[in-house]
C-alpha cells in the first residue's frame, strides 16, 4: 500500500516544547522527514485506507506514531497566551495547492475558520477568507487541491469577485457529493452556496440560496442531516425576540420547510443522531433544542458560552457537550456534559484559559475540544464513566476549526506556525 504523501515545499517545520507538568518534548521535524515525538505519543497506525468519495482517490492515513503532548504552551491551563479574539499576524490567505496530511507537520494555508472531512475520509474542506472562492477542497490521498469552478458571488446583490470574507462554516452531504459553505460573502447578502463534488475531482457551484436577510445577517452555521434529507443554516441577527434564525431546507428540490424563531445570533448547530431534533448553539448563553417535524421548541435548559457556542449530541443522544464560559468575562471556560432529558449538568472539564471554539463527540466515550490559543485536548471516560484528559496538543495559534476523520483515527486542528506567524491547520494522530 502507497505511503502517505511526503510534505511539500509549503509546509514547515515548528519545534515546540511543552511547560505544562504532564508534558514531554516534542519535535516536528522538516518537512521530508519522520516526526519525533515525546515519551508520551501513542503508536500510529500505518497505511489504513478509506474507500473513496467522488472525484477522489482513497485516502492513507499517516504511518508512525501520533503526536503526545504537543508543545502546550502557558501556565494555568491547557492554552497559553495569544490569540484572543482570533487576531492575526501574517499573510491571511496564503494559497495551498497541496497539503501534508503528515501528523504534525504544518500546512501554511492561511486564517481557518472551519473544517469537514467528507463522509468516507477521502476530501478535506476548510472555510477561509480569501476572495471567491473564500474555501478550499483537498484530496487526501495525494494532498492535492480540487479546482474550483463557479464564482460564489455571481447572482449576489453588488457582486465583488475581490471581496474578501469569511467562510464560517462548511458541510459534506452524507453521500459526499455536495458541500454546503456557509459565508459572510457581503454583509448586504446572508447566503450560503451548494457545490457539486463531481467524478472527475472538481468542485462546482450548483446554487446560491439566500437565507432571509431580515432574520440572518450573515451565514454562520450549515449542516446536513444524517440521512441527507435536511440542511439546517443559521447564523448572525441583530434582530430581537422573534426573529428566526435558524432555517430548515430539504435538499431533494431545495425548499424551505421551517424558520425556527431563536431569539439570539446563532453561532453552531446540529442534527441529533436520529435527526429528529436540531440543537442550535446561541450567543446568549442558551443551546436550545428544537423538534424538526413541528419546529417546537423541546429544550432550552442547557448553558453554552456566549461567545464561541457550540453544543452536540453524544451518538446515543444521551448526552450533551456544550461549550461555556463566565459570560462577559475570559474566564472559567470550561467544556460540561449535560442530561440530555433532564438538562441537569453531569460534569464540567475545566483547564482552557481562554475560548473554546468547538467541542466534537468522537465516540460516546471521547470528546475533542479546541481553543482560541490552539489548545487541543482528547477527553476520554475513565473506570467511573466520567471524561478525563487523555492526550492533549498544541496547534501554535489560534483554534477555530476542527475536524475528526470518519474513522476516527486522526483530527485536522486549525492553528499558527509560531516562526512566520502564518496561520493554517494541522493533522494529529488519536
Amino acid at each position: 500500500m502507497d505511503k502517505p504523501p511526503a510534505a511539500k515545499a509549503n509546509c514547515r517545520a515548528l519545534t515546540l516544547r511543552s511547560v505544562a507538568p504532564w508534558a514531554a518534548l516534542l519535535v516536528l521535524a522538516a518537512c521530508e522527514r519522520p516526526l519525533l515525538v515525546g515519551s508520551m505519543a501513542k503508536g500510529g497506525r500505518d497505511g489504513q485506507s478509506v474507500p473513496s468519495d467522488a472525484g477522489a482517490s482513497a485516502v492513507t492515513t499517516a504511518a508512525g506514531g501520533a503526536a503526545g503532548l504537543l508543545g502546550m504552551a502557558g501556565s494555568g491551563g491547557f492554552g497559553g497566551v495569544g490569540g484572543a479574539g482570533g487576531t492575526r499576524s501574517g499573510s491571511s490567505s496564503p494559497s495551498c495547492t497541496s497539503i501534508s496530511t503528515v501528523p504534525g507537520v504544518f500546512n501554511p494555508c492561511g486564517h481557518i475558520y472551519a473544517i469537514a472531512y467528507s463522509p468516507r475520509g477521502s476530501l478535506l474542506a476548510v472555510g477561509n477568507e480569501n476572495a471567491s472562492p473564500n474555501f478550499q477542497v483537498w484530496r487526501l490521498g495525494d494532498g492535492a487541491s480540487l479546482p474550483v469552478v463557479g464564482n460564489q458571488m455571481a447572482g449576489l446583490t453588488d457582486p465583488d469577485s475581490t471581496a474578501t470574507a469569511p467562510t464560517y462554516a462548511v458541510a459534506f452531504s452524507p453521500d459526499g457529493l455536495t458541500l454546503a459553505i456557509a459565508s459572510n460573502v457581503q454583509f448586504w447578502d446572508s447566503t450560503f452556496t451548494l457545490w457539486d463534488i463531481t467524478p472527475d475531482g472538481k468542485v462546482v457551484l450548483d446554487r446560491y440560496l439566500a437565507a432571509d436577510a431580515l432574520t440572518i445577517s450573515y451565514a454562520m452555521a450549515v449542516e446536513f442531516s444524517h440521512s441527507g434529507a435536511l440542511l439546517a443554516v443559521g447564523g448572525y441577527s441583530e434582530g430581537g425576540n422573534g426573529y428566526s434564525n435558524v432555517e430548515i431546507w430539504r435538499s431533494s428540490d431545495w425548499t424551505l420547510l421551517h424558520s425556527l424563531s431563536v431569539p439570539t445570533s446563532v453561532q453552531n448547530l446540529h442534527f441529533s443522531p436520529d435527526d429528529s431534533q436540531v440543537i442550535v448553539a446561541g450567543l446568549d448563553g442558551k443551546a436550545r433544542s428544537w423538534d424538526v417535524g413541528s419546529a417546537s421548541l423541546v429544550s432550552d435548559s442547557i448553558e453554552d458560552a456566549a461567545n464561541m457556542a457550540d453544543a452536540d449530541f453524544s451518538p446515543d443522544a444521551t448526552q450533551i457537550a456544550s461549550t461555556w464560559h463566565l459570560p462577559l468575562v475570559n474566564e472559567g471556560n470550561v467544556v460540561r456534559i449535560w442530561d440530555a432529558a433532564t438538562g441537569g449538568l453531569l460534569q464540567s472539564l475545566s483547564g482552557y484559559s481562554n475560548y473554546i471554539s468547538h467541542v466534537v463527540w468522537i465516540d460516546q466515550d471521547r470528546i475533542v475540544s479546541n481553543d482560541w490559543t490552539g489548545g487541543v485536548v482528547l477527553w476520554a471516560r475513565d473506570s467511573s464513566g466520567s471524561f478525563a484528559v487523555a492526550q492533549s496538543w498544541s496547534t501554535g495559534g489560534p483554534s477555530f476549526g476542527i475536524a475528526v476523520l470518519p474513522d476516527r483515527k486522526q483530527i485536522v486542528a486549525g492553528g499558527r506556525d509560531p516562526a512566520s506567524r502564518v496561520e493554517g491547520f494541522v493533522f494529529l494522530s488519536l
